[in-house]
């Protein structure tokens, strides 16, 4: 089954590559991507709204989340206001 296309849709960060390496504590998620400006928007905002995220940092054109293990609900804002 292919998977669905979504690169023209503006607000996609696409991602070549999402890899998990899973402690017992936590785990640290490292997203590869050739979309800087979304994933350094996307940094930004899950690392300001996610409280399962110990630590973020970018390394080349990955981005590595250092997680603590559960679920969250995240309340992100768009860069720019939507127009009514």
């Amino acid at each position: 089954m292919a998977a669905p296309d979504f690169s023209q849709l503006p607000w996609i960060v696409p991602y070549q590559d999402i890899l998990a390496i899973a402690g017992t504590d936590c785990v640290e998620l490292l997203e590869v991507t050739n979309c800087y400006g979304g994933a350094a928007w996307a940094r930004y905002h899950y690392t300001q709204t996610s409280p399962l995220i110990i630590s973020s940092r970018t390394v080349g054109s990955t981005t590595r989340y250092l997680l603590r293990v559960g679920t969250s609900n995240l309340k992100t804002q768009p860069s720019v206001p939507l127009g009514n």
